[in-house]
């Protein structure tokens, strides 16, 4: 079984610490703190290259938390723009 799910498998996707410009969610977590307050979330993003990237989504961007809390619709697949924050960690925005 696991011989044939390996034959069906595709290439992995080259991972990346640097990116900008767009990006789509392929998944996320929410962290949150004791208290409950949302620290921040994770996003893993496939950029227009394929490749992926790991980027956060700061506590203070309401609007982007809030569209990955929608339990309405999932945000997989939603794309968003890819920037480097001030201590060179990578951020997702929703567009």
């Amino acid at each position: 079984m696991q011989a044939e799910a390996d034959r069906h498998r595709g290439a992995v996707p080259e991972f990346v610490t640097e990116a900008d410009g767009k990006g789509s969610v392929e998944s996320f977590t929410v962290i949150y703190g004791r208290g409950g307050d949302v620290e921040h979330g994770v996003v893993m993003l496939r950029t227009p290259d394929h490749a992926r990237a790991l980027a956060r989504v700061p506590a203070h961007d309401g609007a982007t938390l809030a569209h990955l809390l929608n339990m309405d619709r999932t945000p997989v697949g939603s794309t968003g723009d890819i920037v480097s924050a001030d201590d060179g960690v990578l951020e997702w925005r929703r567009l």
